[in-house]
């Protein structure tokens, strides 16, 4: 597999889906881990084809999930910590208009491929986007 230039490579949305709800992780059956499905759901609805990069704001997200704007940035950490999801780059105010930030569909074993892959190749950095060398946001 040739991992791509900028992060992990992509999955397909209903198969990312799949091994999401399959993961013991997520296997609870309290509400916190069924209002995580529901943004997992729904940014499957959002995904291209491929997986591969696409926009959703949190606004977006939340309208379909029934959630408020606070808990779909909860649950979007939480993907992105248990490396279901990269960001490939942040959303935010430009100016007077709002823009959504860009996303793409990965596993932890696609995630740790490509953090190899970055190790042993001088390929592109091995940090989520958003950190600095130290962990930290920028």
């Amino acid at each position: 597999m040739t991992a791509p230039e900028s992060g992990p490579p992509s999955m397909k949305p209903l198969q990312w889906l799949r091994t999401l709800f399959r993961d013991p992780q997520f296997q609870e059956k309290e509400p916190t881990t069924r209002s995580l499905k529901l943004v997992a759901a729904a940014l499957e609805t959002f995904a291209k084809p491929n997986g591969a990069d696409f926009f959703a704001s949190r606004a977006q997200l939340a309208g379909p999930a029934c959630l408020s704007e606070t808990t779909v940035k909860r649950h979007l950490a939480t993907l992105q910590n248990a490396l279901y999801l990269y960001q490939v780059e942040r959303g935010g105010r430009r100016g007077t208009r709002g823009t959504a930030s860009t996303w793409r569909l990965t596993t932890p074993d696609q995630y740790s491929e490509w953090l190899i892959y970055d190790e042993s190749s001088n390929g592109p950095s091995g940090r989520p986007a958003g950190k600095n060398d130290h962990g930290s946001p920028r």
